[in-house]
């Protein structure tokens, strides 16, 4: 991972494991919270994982700090509709920038 820091908001850079290869994506964190995700480059299947781009999606992650999980694992971020591997990869690529900005911290 890669990180940029102001010495209180961090950007991490993040490479998860999508369904069809990698995800490229930047984290934003600040107080332990994520301030915001950009998904820079992917080749997950348009119209399922591809909809890991779009700002509706994304936006539910603005606020959410550690312990983030999947709705139908007990946590609060809705999987995109036939793209659970890619929304995984995402909340997991989240937390390690969470995590990632904690140690730094």
């Amino acid at each position: 991972s890669e990180v940029y820091s102001d010495g209180v908001s961090y950007a991490v850079k993040v490479l998860p494991a999508g369904f069809d290869g990698a995800i490229t994506m930047m984290v934003g964190i600040s107080e332990g919270k994520i301030t915001g995700i950009s998904v820079i480059s992917h080749t997950e299947t348009p119209g399922l994982g591809a909809k890991s781009t779009e700002a509706e999606w994304r936006a539910q992650f603005v606020g959410q700090s550690s312990g983030l999980a999947l709705d139908k694992k007990g946590g609060e971020v809705a999987p995109l509709t036939g793209a659970t591997i890619t929304s995984q990869a995402i909340v997991d690529a989240c937390q390690i920038a969470i995590d990632t900005a904690a140690n730094l911290g």
